[in-house]
């Protein structure tokens, strides 16, 4: 899944390329507004987050499944857009404790696929790969910066996913209203026997 993101290296170029003033992000979550560049390839803002009119709870629906996307009923009339990040964000349990990663690649900035339903953003996700599966067993459907199109559900496979480096950071990163450039920098925690020593 995909619950916490991050857009700040490369947000200069996307500002220029797309027409629309921008700041550095760190930490974006769901319910907050989120950039997007929607099937006419112009940038806008989207809510991130979408409440199942069904669903007896109030938890926000924030990823969707590329594999069963076309499948479900909540989603038949969602249009297609892309979410400009620079990384993204997952906890792994090792010896006890949530740890903390961030996935960024080798480009300044790259591509997730999304879905807009109701005027709201969903990120879309795949079985992670084989790399950062140890970690997290999914991850969202990433594009190179360079892409030109909207993405559809057969592309699964990506040569961007090989230059993904998951490194772990500060459990700073767990309050949503942290959001500075500090949540990024690498962490190195003790190996598993000792983590509480």
């Amino acid at each position: 899944m995909c619950g916490r993101f991050g857009f700040a290296k490369g947000i200069d170029d996307f500002s220029k390329k797309f027409h629309i003033p921008m700041k550095e992000r760190y930490n974006i979550a769901p319910s907050q507004e989120v950039v997007v560049v929607d099937d006419t390839f112009k940038a806008t803002k989207l809510k991130w987050g979408f409440q199942q009119n069904w669903s007896s709870t109030s938890k926000l629906l924030i990823n969707a499944r590329i594999e069963t996307l076309d499948q479900k009923l909540s989603f038949k009339n969602y249009k297609k857009c892309l979410i400009p990040a620079s990384g993204w964000y997952e906890w792994a349990t090792i010896g006890g404790a949530r740890i903390p990663y961030y996935f960024t690649t080798s480009a300044d900035w790259f591509y997730m696929a999304g879905i807009e339903v109701e005027g709201l953003l969903i990120v879309l996700t795949k079985q992670a790969d084989d790399q950062l599966h140890h970690i997290h067993d999914r991850m969202p459907l990433v594009f190179s910066n360079t892409y030109d199109q909207m993405w559809e559900t057969n592309q699964i496979n990506h040569n961007l996913a090989l230059s993904i480096k998951p490194y772990t950071i500060t459990t700073l990163i767990n309050k949503v209203s942290y959001d500075h450039k500090d949540v990024v920098t690498p962490k190195q925690y003790p190996v598993q026997g000792n983590l509480f020593n």
